[in-house]
């Protein structure tokens, strides 16, 4: 009786590279598949943290006569003399910016180090608002923790006021604008809006996402908790596209949306702030409010 011993036979070469070149295809198709499915998944996310950033908003004007918060630098501080002086000729009126005053509306913000809270968009590891040093007389002014350690340096303030997102300059009537994007000199301090001033509020940007950029070409980190479409540069205007090319907006009527930027900024030249926002108005997304009145 004869036993037949079953022979095992490997891969051959050609049949291994077969394998190797149908795994390399595969993989070329689905990565771009979940690298799109997680930015996704993180649009999501940012979209229902602008809708609660929203509704904090609204909750608060409800307490303050249908008024916003204070919302730009010149909400706050002023160069006339008046208030607690940081040193530099620049003085704290005690306004306290949305991002902090908003806290009792949502209990989540940022303090010692939550990277929770829905001030913080997903994708964002930076995190580098509050850049100016006068900002320390304001989390002073508020009992923020570690105010001290404040510095000029947006990166190492991240860590101390972490946060993503930017209120619309142009819902302040403070230090207002032309309509080309130049600065108007002198306007007077009146403050932030009233909600019943805004003729179309589900076109009018309350918040959106930002990111940090050297504003002034000066080698300086640089952010803020306020921005104009474009404004201070490229870097921190492109910083804030997180998702597919675009990034979250809120509206001052509580929505909140994604929306893909309808020019490559990075091929922008000349008046970025004006091109960048005539580019936006043409998708009916920012109307800008009338300036020169209440």
């Amino acid at each position: 009786m004869t036993t037949r011993r079953n022979r095992k036979h490997g891969f051959t070469l050609i049949e291994l590279l077969v394998v190797i070149a149908i795994i390399a295809i595969l993989a070329a198709i689905l990565f771009p598949v979940f690298a799109q499915a997680r930015s996704k998944a993180r649009q999501a996310t940012a979209i229902s943290n602008q809708k609660q950033i929203a509704l904090a908003f609204m909750m608060y004007a409800q307490d303050f006569d249908e008024t916003l918060p204070f919302l730009t630098w010149y909400d706050s501080y002023n160069n006339q003399g008046v208030g607690e002086d940081y040193g530099n000729g620049w003085f704290f009126n005690g306004a306290i910016a949305w991002p902090i005053s908003l806290t009792p509306y949502h209990k989540n913000d940022t303090r010692n180090g939550n990277t929770s809270s829905f001030l913080i968009s997903p994708g964002d590891a930076q995190r580098g608002n509050f850049s100016k040093p006068e900002f320390k007389l304001m989390l002073k002014a508020a009992n923020w923790p570690r105010w001290e350690e404040y510095s000029e340096d947006a990166l190492t303030n991240a860590r101390i006021v972490p946060l993503s997102f930017c209120s619309n300059y142009f819902l302040s009537y403070s230090h207002t604008q032309n309509p080309d994007g130049s600065w108007r000199v002198g306007t007077a301090y009146t403050g932030p809006r009233g909600l019943a001033s805004i003729a179309s509020p589900a076109n009018v940007v309350l918040v959106t996402e930002y990111g940090v950029g050297d504003a002034w070409s000066n080698g300086r980190t640089y952010s803020n908790y306020y921005c104009a479409l474009g404004y201070g540069g490229v870097d921190r205007w492109r910083n804030g596209r997180r998702y597919s090319e675009g990034r979250t907006f809120s509206f001052t009527d509580g929505h909140a949306k994604f929306l893909r930027d309808p020019v490559k900024i990075e091929e922008l030249t000349g008046s970025l702030q004006t091109q960048v926002r005539e580019a936006y108005a043409r998708i009916n997304v920012f109307d800008i409010p009338d300036r020169t009145a209440p």
